[in-house]
């Protein structure tokens, strides 16, 4: 768009009286306008590390800003559709209070409570490369573009084809996420209106980047710098963190402690892209417990798309050793130059 920020604030009956007719045919066609669709990659420096180091920044769209506008107007009708098929312990894009403190203070409840009970504890930060820009689009919507590279990847990782066929239809199959969402209600047809137009707001996606002479095709990512990025990748990480749970528990590595007369089974916190698992155990298993959620880890974001970041200080755990037998598991933990190992079959 060539028309500023400040034009839109300035005159806004008259832009608003210009765009008009673009916007009633984007909600009546559900068709926004390919302009709308893309923008221009820029690099954003992430506010901490060496400025010269590409991998201080990160990705982001600068798209236009009436599309901008109007994909705010949705994102506020999605956000309550939203809210009720993510996680309770989802804190990001104004998700279950939205916050950072949130996170933070479940993390800190979760350690103090093993404190109490002298038990050990560990936190597992799980970091994904290039979160935003690699979601793959098929996790919450129906669109065909990207397949190709994701089952590529499946297939480099070590699956084989049967598997490969069983996890591409899993991750087709929207049933489970959006069960009693869309209903005949007023509300539930709004509802999928509106998800519906965000659908093909992400179809046939597009970007731009300076020094490059054509455009680029976009088959995957939420397109950080616009509204609707972080609502999406929420949404998107609700499924793989339910699929994380059912993995864990699955596998009989799940944490849980007594308070009072209740027991409390402990899950994951997380805010956008960023994932804590606390996790509780007693000293001389803990660093099992850890390496085995590790790989399921691994294993669910990459069925999704989604591979794990394991350069310095990204995924990484803290560990908080009590109890009987904390001498030899720190004997082994140093023995093995600091690090848990982690035993993976795919990826």
């Amino acid at each position: 768009s060539q028309v500023c920020p400040d034009i839109f604030k300035r005159f806004p009956f008259e832009v608003g009286q210009a765009i008009y007719p673009l916007v009633l045919k984007t909600f009546s066609r559900l068709q926004p306008p390919l302009q709308w669709k893309g923008g221009v990659l820029c690099e954003l420096f992430k506010g901490k590390g060496d400025s010269s180091n590409v991998k201080s920044y990160r990705d982001i769209l600068l798209a236009n800003d009436d599309g901008k506008g109007i994909m705010r107007m949705i994102r506020t009708k999605l956000l309550p559709l939203a809210s009720s098929i993510v996680l309770e312990s989802q804190y990001g894009g104004g998700l279950n209070g939205g916050e950072t403190a949130f996170a933070q203070l479940f993390t800190r409840v979760v350690c103090e409570a093993a404190k109490l009970q002298k038990l050990s504890c560990a936190c597992l930060f799980i970091d994904v490369v290039a979160a935003f820009a690699s979601m793959l689009k098929r996790i919450i919507f129906d669109i065909h573009e990207g397949d190709e590279a994701w089952l590529a990847k499946l297939a480099a990782a070590g699956y084989n084809k049967s598997d490969i066929d069983s996890i591409y239809a899993f991750v087709l199959d929207h049933s489970d996420m959006y069960s009693g969402v869309f209903g005949d209600c007023p509300k539930g047809k709004a509802d999928a209106f509106h998800f519906s137009l965000a659908e093909q707001w992400y179809e046939r996606a597009w970007a731009t980047q300076d020094g490059l002479p054509h455009i680029i095709k976009v088959n995957s990512g939420s397109s950080a710098g616009v509204p609707l990025a972080d609502l999406l990748y929420s949404l998107a990480m609700s499924r793989i963190l339910s699929n994380l749970r059912d993995g864990i528990s699955g596998s009989g590595v799940g944490s849980e402690f007594m308070i009072g007369d209740s027991n409390v089974v402990v899950h994951e916190a997380s805010f956008v892209d960023d994932v804590v698992i606390p996790i509780v155990s007693n000293a001389p298993s803990l660093c099992h417990k850890v390496a085995v959620v590790c790989s399921i880890a691994i294993s669910v974001f990459g069925m999704f798309g989604l591979a794990s970041n394991f350069s310095s200080g990204k995924t990484e755990a803290s560990v908080c050793l009590r109890g009987s037998g904390v001498k030899q598991v720190r004997r082994n933990i140093a023995l093995d130059d600091g690090s848990i190992k982690v035993v993976h079959k795919h990826g």
